[in-house]
């Protein structure tokens, strides 16, 4: 009995190991939820170039007059973020990075007036860009000290 066992036990073991290492990213799980009318960016904003849709983009925070939207495309593991200055809407920027980072920054943008914003995925530790004097609007959204 006991040469049966030892093989299951190696099988059982082995398979475990080798599914951990399967693990998706981390991702942004604020992106997963239904759109509500407060998720609809202004006319004209999107993200060119890229598979990212402007009807996926979600509200993730409300800063100082600024809104900081994102957005994903599940079939490019691509994520982007976009800052809208609600006080001259045509100043705003997006950038879009890759989610296959593994739960580290996705992208950092910057506009026109100085605004910046980082998107990071669910999980990440932010203590350092907290204690360089960035402020953390959202699980996913860091911007410089407001």
């Amino acid at each position: 009995m006991n040469r049966y066992l030892f093989p299951l036990i190696t099988a059982v073991l082995t398979a475990g190991v080798l599914l951990g290492g399967c693990t998706a990213p981390p991702g942004i799980k604020a992106l997963d939820r239904q759109a509500s009318a407060e998720d609809r960016m202004p006319e004209g904003i999107g993200f060119a170039g890229t598979q990212v849709k402007g009807e996926d983009a979600r509200l993730l925070a409300e800063n100082d007059g600024i809104k900081y939207f994102a957005a994903k495309a599940d079939a490019t593991h691509e994520a982007c973020v976009v800052i809208v200055p609600q006080t001259n809407p045509s100043l705003w920027v997006s950038g879009c990075g890759s989610l296959m980072n593994s739960g580290r920054e996705v992208v950092t943008v910057n506009n026109a007036t100085g605004k910046s914003a980082v998107l990071v995925e669910d999980g990440l530790d932010t203590k350092q860009w907290e204690s360089e004097g960035w402020t953390r609007v959202h699980d996913n959204v860091l911007i410089p000290g407001s």
